[in-house]
């Protein structure tokens, strides 16, 4: 139904601006590559490809000491 297709919407632009929040977060920590992650994963989903929104790189790999 319409209803649940702009549910899936709004969840989705709240996702997205949570992300370039978290962005913004770990570059203000130095944390480059944990921020171009989350950067990856808000275009994805600004671009609607779900596929490589849902891929992950994990933050053990990310995180610089």
């Amino acid at each position: 139904s319409i209803g649940t297709a702009e549910g899936v919407q709004n969840d989705r632009i709240v996702k997205y601006y949570e992300l370039l929040k978290d962005a913004k977060r770990w570059e203000g920590m130095s944390q480059v590559k944990l921020a171009r992650e989350a950067e990856r994963r808000a275009n994805a989903l600004l671009r609607g490809d779900i596929k490589e929104y849902e891929r992950q790189v994990h933050s053990h790999v990310l995180y610089t000491k």
